[in-house]
């Protein structure tokens, strides 16, 4: 038996030692291939990850209570205070009602004839009518001459008289021969024509106040006041309260007065409305809303904890 020295063994070992480090070398440049192709070639994707949420309506009875005088946690009663703002305007808008109504009076002048054989006297304001009884009056005391007989036959006594139609308006503008009797006791001695038109009645359109007109006005000033009042209670209230307007259930805004310048069916081209009106709202401290809802909701998720456990 020989022992190898040192020098003998290690010549022997040098083949081993490079083929086993071609070998990993080899393994890393395929490995690095591998990665190298997946990074280019196949495809890539991301993954979000979102937590699960879920709301849980929880209900927490809190009294807001202006006769509070200070917070109670326990029975969830915050202080409160009323306010009140009460403001004022006038508003003036056209009227929308038309009428036509009469304006002058229509005058003229009437033939009287007399069918007695007497002087006949015809007092001032007598009244003679044409055949659709529209009235006339006589401007002045006449007196009638009796009929004569001329001819064998009689001719009436004449005497014309000035005449105003008793109403003003269209209707007094009476065609020629239009009148054709006289009222009254001497209505069966005397007759009546106009031998040519009566004339100088005339009419206009006039503006009315409509029921329209007033509840517009009504709707636009209330409206116009109750955005006013509500943005002064919101100025007047401190920085760390909430408001809260009272609602028109409670009679919220309250009208203190109004008053139109003109009534329904009144002649009038406007009409104003004159409003005072006071609204009110409850305010309180948000921090004691909060301390009174963290403490509800403290005592409501003690039991979910205690069953989770």
């Amino acid at each position: 038996f020989k022992q190898k020295t040192a020098y003998e063994i290690m010549p022997s070992l040098v083949g081993s030692e490079m083929c086993i480090r071609d070998r990993a070398v080899l393994v890393l440049l395929v490995l690095a291939g591998v990665l190298l192709f997946q990074f280019l070639v196949m495809p890539s994707s991301t993954i979000r990850i979102t937590p699960y949420a879920e709301y849980v309506p929880i209900d927490v009875t809190v009294r807001i209570d202006p006769d509070a005088g200070s917070i109670d946690l326990v029975r969830g009663i915050v202080p409160a205070k009323v306010m009140e703002a009460s403001v004022g305007d006038v508003l003036t808008k056209p009227t929308t009602g038309r009428r036509r109504e009469a304006e002058t009076t229509a005058t003229g002048f009437v033939t009287i004839r007399n069918r007695t054989r007497k002087i006949l006297t015809l007092p001032i304001g007598s009244r003679v009518r044409s055949a659709g009884d529209v009235g006339f009056l006589t401007d002045a005391e006449i007196l009638i001459p009796p009929s004569l007989q001329l001819g064998g036959r009689d001719v009436p006594g004449e005497a014309i008289v000035a005449v105003t139609a008793e109403s003003p308006g269209l209707l007094g503008n009476a065609p020629a021969l239009s009148i054709s009797s006289v009222d009254g006791s001497l209505g069966s001695s005397l007759d009546a024509f106009n031998p040519q038109p009566l004339q100088g009645g005339s009419e206009r359109e006039v503006a009315l106040v409509t029921q329209r007109d007033l509840d517009e006005l009504h709707g636009l000033l209330f409206e116009r006041l109750q955005s006013a009042a509500i943005e002064r209670l919101r100025r007047e209230r401190l920085p760390n309260e909430m408001l809260v307007v009272w609602s028109p259930a409670a009679g919220n805004p309250q009208v203190l007065e109004r008053v139109f310048s003109a009534s329904l069916d009144e002649r009038a081209s406007t009409v104003a409305l004159n409003m005072d009106i006071r609204a009110r709202g409850t305010a309180f401290s948000t921090s004691d809303l909060k301390a009174v809802l963290s403490l509800s909701l403290i005592h409501i998720s003690e039991p979910t904890r205690l069953g989770m456990i």
